[in-house]
């Protein structure tokens, strides 16, 4: 009888997120269709020495019941080719969902971005704000095969190091997003949709400060001039 090969070890795989990820993921769930518990995506970026540079996203249309999935593939693939025209540095490294933990489904979404690329990572976003705080989980799937075939019989999904890479202005809005306390707001979209108008007002804050300080000089070499 042929052995089960188990995946063993860790995986070195570390997956670095720019917030403007996060930020897209919350803006299609929040305008997700009705009846729908969670949003999925492709997500894009660059591979080097082991590291996920998940830099941007889309959304996909999909649709899952307890015995079958269905994905827009149409939609994925003419999204994939105009991403491609815009900057054909970017590339596909994964999938995205919302929601808590590991679905039954995930891995059959999983065994589809494994045709689009190798190793693919599936970012989970818990956009049901649990405790308050957007949590950001990273996965990788490994296979359980038997004997020396190639056939996978199952898929295990292992965490691996994830980071929200963000500059200060950035880091300020990810805060608002994962650390969103609010008084008795009666849904978890409305709580999405007060951070996500700090995290604006703070970007405007900040850009309008920015403006300011480059036309100071500018003044100041216009009255030299005159006098």
């Amino acid at each position: 009888m042929a052995p089960l090969n188990l995946p063993v070890g860790q995986t070195s795989i570390t997956v670095r997120v720019q917030p403007v990820v996060l930020f897209s993921i919350c803006d299609a769930y929040i305008r997700r269709n009705e009846g729908k518990d969670r949003v999925i995506g492709t997500l894009l970026g660059s591979i080097s020495d082991g590291v996920v540079d998940i830099r941007e996203c889309y959304a996909v249309p999909h649709n899952e019941s307890m015995d079958q999935v269905e994905m827009d593939i149409v939609h994925h693939r003419t999204l994939s080719e105009l991403r491609r025209r815009v900057n054909n540095k970017e590339r596909i490294v994964g999938w995205y969902s919302t929601g808590q933990g590991v679905s039954g489904s995930d891995a059959r979404f999983q065994m589809y971005y494994e045709t689009q690329c190798q190793n693919p990572v599936h970012l989970r976003v818990d956009t049901t704000l649990t405790n308050n705080k957007l949590d950001v989980v990273a996965y990788v799937a490994r296979h359980l095969t038997l004997g020396d075939r190639s056939t996978s019989l199952a898929q295990e999904f292992q965490q691996v190091p994830c980071e929200v890479r963000t500059v200060e202005v950035e880091r300020l809005g990810i805060e608002l997003l994962q650390n969103e306390v609010t008084e008795k707001l009666p849904s978890e979209t409305e709580n999405l949709q007060t951070a996500i108008t700090r995290l604006q007002s703070a970007l405007e804050w900040e850009a309008k400060g920015r403006y300011q300080r480059r036309q100071i000089p500018c003044r100041h070499m216009c009255s030299s001039t005159v006098y």
